[in-house]
């Protein structure tokens, strides 16, 4: 089973991750940082 974490905050914004899986990530258009599709907060990370 693979597990994805993301620390949203320290996201710049590159698009690189969108690039590489459009079905599992997506820009924000409120502050520009991507956002894991399907995935729960949980103390700071977002894990699918």
């Amino acid at each position: 089973m693979i597990r994805i974490t993301q620390q949203r905050d320290k996201c710049i914004g590159c698009n690189a991750c969108v690039e590489a899986a459009k079905y599992r990530w997506r820009i924000s258009r409120k502050d520009g940082k991507c956002t894991l599709v399907g995935a729960v907060q949980k103390k700071g990370f977002t894990i699918f």
